[in-house]
């Protein structure tokens, strides 16, 4: 991608990225890569994209980072990973136009704490839109807010966690005042064993506060739900 850095140092405020029409940061083949203290907006070209951070088998870092401004031509996300090693902590999304803030495919391992997430708009178009998809990767999620964002088509959920391979655990994280333009959805919608969702705040979404996937056993107790237009859990 292209970027602009001032004089001097500065935080992520003052550093920027932008990929134009592509990611801003491309990591792969095995690479091993700390991203700290900036700004970054990109594109997502296809639904196995990344606009600001697209990784595939490979090890990234992402501390103090501004996720802004990017956008996906075909339901496409921010941060993309397959059979990635991540760990995005101290970070914020806001004002993002894609099918996914973060999603984890398959393999690989995240650690995602100290994030918030808000002002974000999921279009009509980027069908089953979501902010955190988290398919066969081992996973924590913790500390996080998420508020005030806006998904234009029904979705499964918010977070949607579904595996039943790994070790998903999301925890004291605050999910509230979200949105679902086109109708239905969940807060969070959990399937697999492989879930555990403990002491998280789901609060005033639109849609179902979370729903549990028939027959599948995630662990699910100690949740505030509460305010949905909807049923406070499913």
């Amino acid at each position: 991608g292209r970027g602009r850095v001032p004089a001097g140092r500065g935080g992520p405020a003052d550093v920027f990225v932008d990929g134009g029409t592509g990611a801003a940061l491309t990591v792969d083949s095995s690479a091993v890569v700390a991203v700290k203290g900036l700004t970054l907006t990109g594109y997502a070209n296809t639904s196995v994209d990344g606009a600001a951070i697209d990784c595939s088998s490979s090890t990234v870092d992402v501390q103090d980072v501004i996720f802004t401004g990017s956008e996906n031509g075909y339901y496409g996300s921010c941060v993309y990973l397959n059979g990635c090693d991540a760990t995005i902590e101290d970070a914020a999304f806001e004002y993002n136009e894609v099918r996914f803030l973060l999603y984890a495919q398959s393999g690989g391992s995240l650690h995602v704490q100290h994030v918030v997430g808000h002002d974000n708009e999921m279009p009509a178009a980027a069908a089953g839109g979501k902010l955190l998809g988290i398919g066969s990767t081992d996973a924590e999620v913790h500390n996080t807010l998420f508020f005030d964002n806006e998904l234009d088509v029904a979705s499964e959920g918010l977070f949607t966690l579904s595996s039943s391979t790994t070790s998903v655990w999301v925890y004291n994280n605050t999910i509230a005042d979200n949105v679902h333009t086109g109708g239905s959805g969940h807060g969070a919608y959990l399937s697999y064993s492989g879930v555990d969702f403990v002491n998280n705040i789901v609060v005033d979404n639109t849609g179902v506060g979370y729903g549990v996937y028939e027959y599948s056993g995630p662990t699910v107790e100690y949740n505030d739900s509460y305010g949905h237009s909807g049923n406070y859990y499913c």
